[in-house]
This record gives C-alpha cells, structure tokens and sequence, in this order.
C-alpha cells in the first residue's frame, strides 16, 4: 500500500505541475497582449498629441452655385501628418447641424479638397500651412463651425464668424 501512495502521490505532482504550467502560459499571453494593446494605444495618444493644427483664418466665397468654405491651418507641433485624405471633415452653423465632408480631389458640392502651401508631398509637415477648400450646395449661417479629424485622432475645432 507504501507503494500505492507514493505512484498517487508522484501522480497528482505531475498533474498539479502541468497545470500549472498551462496556467502560467495563459497568464503570460494575455499579458503580453494587454501590455501589447496598451502600447499601441499609447503610441497612437503621443502620436495624437504630438500634431498641433491651428486654424488661422476661415473664408466663404460663392462660385456658381457652389459655396467654397476655405479654411487656412498651420501645423505648429512636432509631428507630420500623412494621409490627409482620409480625415473626416465637418462644417455647418455653430450650435446648428454639422454636415460631414468626403474627400474628392476635385472638388464638388458635399465634398473638400486641399492646397499644400509647402514642397507639395501631401504631407502635412512643420511649418506647413494647408489650405482645406469645403464646398456646400448651401449656404451655411455664421458663425460658421469647422471640425476636422485626422487619421492619428487628433481634432481641430473651431468656429469663426464669416462677414
């Protein structure tokens, strides 16, 4: 019976040793994930926080029966921004409806565009100031809200009073 107990004894050792081996290794891949999300978010925060956008000057002019909103903004943070197109771009009267804008190189009512006013690479670098033209089949009442989000999340918002 000596020998019994100690083969069950040897038994529930490797068993209990497998678990928690199996354990351990589930505890560390879901902390290696968590620590893996959290980096990434962290990355996309500092990225976020590092573009500085400011909007310097806001104008309205009618061409045919197009109203063209130009928004003039200057990147004054660390950071370049790239992929402009695909931010999402919001206009209308403040405290009233915004109407978000899809991007057409073109142009065209219920769409924005951009000028580079820098070298000309699509990127949003330092120093650059872009222009963002919005056109509106409308005519939006002043004050008039802009917003705009970028791909790395960051926000512009501002409402400027049109003459």
């Amino acid at each position: 019976m000596g020998e019994t107990t100690v083969i069950a004894h040897a038994l529930l050792t490797i068993v209990a040793v497998s678990l928690a081996a199996t354990f351990s290794v589930v505890v560390l891949l879901r902390v290696y994930d968590i620590s893996s999300t959290l980096s990434e978010v962290l990355s996309i925060k500092t990225d976020a926080l590092r573009v500085q956008l400011v909007v310097a000057y806001m104008e309205e002019r009618v061409v045919g029966n197009v109203y063209e909103y130009s928004i003039y903004i200057k990147n004054v943070g660390s950071a370049s921004v790239t992929s402009i197109e695909s931010s999402d771009v919001y206009l209308g009267t403040y405290r009233g409806k915004l109407f978000l804008f899809q991007y057409n190189a073109s142009g065209g009512a219920g769409y924005w565009n951009y000028t580079e006013k820098g070298d000309g690479d699509g990127v949003w670098e330092k120093d650059e100031t872009f222009i963002i033209h919005v056109y509106s089949s409308t005519r939006i009442d002043s004050p008039v809200e802009f917003r705009m989000i970028l791909p790395v999340g960051a926000t512009i918002r501002e409402v400027y009073p049109l003459p």
